[in-house]
């Protein structure tokens, strides 16, 4: 906040996948996944709170264009991969895309 806001400028977290922050006892139900993940996950809830509650500050999903930018910045073995995503047998499998939509959602 004390660099940006001088500046009025916002900052906007685009998120590839909040794994853990997800959970929640609920879904952990009981036993050691819940004892050891509980705290992580609760304290990510936590710093999401935090971070969002700065001003200028907004988060999103990562989109179709940011994939785009981040794989344009791989190897050619990885883009290519890429441009094969959903097929069978590609690095980028179609239960890998189904996946992926349902977290960039």
């Amino acid at each position: 906040e004390r660099e940006l806001a001088p500046y009025k400028v916002p900052l906007s977290v685009v998120v590839a996948d909040l794994y853990k922050v997800m959970w929640t006892e609920e879904l952990m139900g009981e036993g050691q996944v819940r004892d050891a993940y509980a705290a992580d996950a609760s304290a990510g809830r936590e710093g999401i709170r935090r971070l969002m509650s700065q001003p200028g500050m907004s988060m999103r999903a990562t989109g179709e264009e940011d994939w785009a930018f981040l794989i344009g910045l791989c190897d050619q073995s990885v883009q290519e991969e890429y441009e094969r995503r959903g097929e069978a047998g590609s690095a980028f499998g179609p239960t890998h895309v189904a996946l992926r939509a349902k977290l960039d959602a």
